[in-house]
């Protein structure tokens, strides 16, 4: 009920006077025209960009996180905000979490004013080894097990310097 003196009532705080929402993702809160108290929403934005293992156990994964809105410094962390970094803040609005291990990392920024905000967790597959081993060799056979186990034929290799195998 709003009754005289004032647009906001008796004893209110008018328009245009500072006040606390108890929001700390909003800044410059103020009594507004509906003698509401309500700010500026400064809580970022964030995009993620995950980069997969290259092999099995090669811990070479990579997440991304890129961030718009907020007021800078930001801080970054991968483990639900028990770390941030960097220690102090940075006004880069992109960080680099890297060398992973496949896994789950649930992303969160926080911003000068206090506001955190939160992605969905990042995952970071393993690494496949989709390219089976390749031995080149002259007039000789060599089977290759899925285990790393092999066999020669004939037995006398004569050339083991043509090899590759994209995890190792």
């Amino acid at each position: 009920l709003k009754t005289e003196p004032g647009i906001c009532g008796c004893g209110n705080p008018e328009p245009g006077t500072p006040c606390n929402d108890g929001n700390s993702c909003t800044i410059n809160d103020m009594i507004d025209a509906d003698c509401e108290c309500t700010g500026i929403d400064v809580e970022p934005d964030l995009t993620l960009i995950v980069k997969d293992e290259s092999c099995p156990g090669f811990a070479d994964g990579s997440i991304t996180i890129l961030v718009s809105g907020g007021i800078p410094p930001y801080q970054y962390s991968i483990d639900n905000g028990n770390t941030y970094w960097p220690v102090g803040g940075t006004n880069e609005t992109s960080f680099t979490f890297t060398p992973l291990a496949s896994g789950f990392y649930p992303v969160r920024v926080k911003e000068s004013s206090g506001c955190e905000t939160s992605a969905q967790a990042a995952m970071i597959a393993a690494g496949v080894d989709d390219f089976p081993p390749q031995v080149s060799c002259i007039n000789n056979t060599i089977t290759l097990g899925p285990d790393g186990t092999y066999a020669l034929s004939p037995e006398e290799v004569l050339d083991l310097d043509n090899t590759s195998d994209n995890c190792q």
